[in-house]
């Protein structure tokens, strides 16, 4: 696992530390489980693509800024838990499911500790990168991409401390025949994902 910018930690006993030890428990599943060989269905080769312009546009109708990819097609829902954002990437075939939840000081961590489980599950003890991030806003990221023909190999998580959890994976439509076939397209969905979070911000 490469941690591509180190992680602050802010203070003992802060929600947003659990972020911080999301990099240990991937290189303790990294170290423990290996490059297993996972057995993945064989779909035909994944066609090359033109890439979407990194133009991004704000989605509306929400209580955050967040922006989108300009070129994919955003649509948003609200639910008693908070707001859910679905990013589709017709030409990727690929969806970035995003949900938006409000938080308090008693509700924080536990919703932070389930979108940590969810992501580590995801990668499976697949070798990850992972970038971590503080926003202007006071947002604390950290954005994850597995390579090894993942089926979700962009996922993301973003605290604004006692008040937003914000959270995501990019879902492919079918597993890839080999990590370089999806190469490009894994790359471009991470860049948005990075630029996304650098401009999130609560209304």
């Amino acid at each position: 696992m490469t941690v591509q910018k180190p992680y602050k930690s802010l203070g003992t006993g802060k929600p947003y530390r659990r972020l911080g030890l999301l990099a240990g428990i991937l290189l303790l599943a990294s170290c423990s489980q290996g490059e297993k060989a996972v057995n993945i269905p064989r779909p035909q080769a994944w066609p090359r693509v033109d890439l979407y312009t990194q133009k991004m546009d704000t989605v509306e109708g929400l209580p955050l800024l967040l922006e989108a990819n300009a070129d994919a097609l955003a649509s948003t829902s609200r639910e008693d838990a908070g707001w859910w954002v679905n990013v589709r990437y017709p030409l990727y075939r690929a969806t970035l499911y995003i949900s938006l939840t409000p938080v308090d000081t008693v509700t924080e961590q536990e919703v932070i500790d389930n979108r940590v489980e969810r992501i580590s599950r995801n990668i499976g003890g697949r070798t990850t990168e992972m970038t971590e991030l503080t926003t202007p806003s006071g947002f604390h990221a950290s954005v994850t991409m597995t390579r090894m023909a993942s089926v979700t190999p962009v996922q993301f998580i973003a605290t604004l401390p006692g008040m937003w959890v914000v959270s995501g994976s990019l879902a492919l439509d079918k597993a890839p025949a080999s990590p370089d076939s999806i190469a490009p397209v894994v790359e471009a969905v991470h860049g948005d994902v990075i630029r996304m979070l650098q401009h999130l911000k609560p209304l």
